[in-house]
């Protein structure tokens, strides 16, 4: 068996998809006719989007720009709808917005019914579209690009995070791996990334997967 490539699109998208399922549960059961009670959840949502913001300007400025060249159509389109789920989120934006000027319950439980349609709408629209990054951006990445370039494209990506927001990504993403998922990840991590950064990523992950699950993912990673 082969040696598995560097992966620009799958790790971070199941860290995506676990945080979408996660916050959409807790949208469904939220009181919005309660103010108080709904406000930690809008606040989630809007760090939430921020993220997945951050995460279509990165694959924008890092990976796609360096694509273009190889599979200059997938690009647009990709980016296209980079466009397409923006401005699903500036809806969204506006709906939180709008429940926050609201307060009367009857009018503040409507208008979370009207959140829970316009974000679900937008998770529907995010799932097809990371799928197709996976199935075929993905493949045009190993293509066109050898595993110290696309080691390189992470390493961009990861410095341009803020060091805060990089640990809440590695939270999702460890999480939300199997064990040999990660000893793929980190054994190209430590293959291709600077030094600070593997040991940043290993302390969340230390704290993340608990000493049993961890201890078993550095002894096969090698690290």
């Amino acid at each position: 068996m082969g040696t598995a490539r560097q992966d620009l699109f799958t790790v971070i998208h199941k860290a995506i998809r676990a945080l979408l399922y996660d916050l959409g549960a807790e949208l469904q059961r939220t009181e919005f006719a309660d103010a108080e009670a709904s406000h930690a959840v809008l606040e989630r949502l809007d760090t939430t989007l921020a993220m997945i913001g951050e995460h279509a300007r990165h694959e924008n400025q890092f990976i796609f720009s360096e694509l273009r060249h190889a599979v200059p159509r997938l690009v647009d389109d990709l980016e296209a709808e980079h466009v397409a789920v923006e401005a699903q989120a500036e809806a969204i934006a506006r709906k939180v917005a709008a429940l926050h000027e609201t307060y009367e319950p009857e009018a503040r439980t409507q208008a979370g019914q009207e959140l829970n349609h316009g974000f679900n709408e937008f998770v529907a629209a995010y799932l097809a579209h990371m799928n197709r990054e996976e199935r075929e951006a993905l493949p045009a990445t190993w293509a066109h690009f050898d595993d110290g370039q696309i080691g390189a494209m992470r390493t961009r990506i990861q410095r341009d995070t803020d060091p805060g927001r990089y640990r809440e990504w590695l939270r999702w993403m460890f999480a939300s791996q199997t064990e040999s998922e990660l000893v793929t990840l980190f054994s190209g991590v430590k293959s291709s990334a600077p030094p600070d950064i593997l040991a940043q990523m290993t302390g969340v992950a230390s704290q993340t997967l608990g000493d049993s699950r961890w201890g078993s993912v550095r002894t096969r990673a090698g690290l």
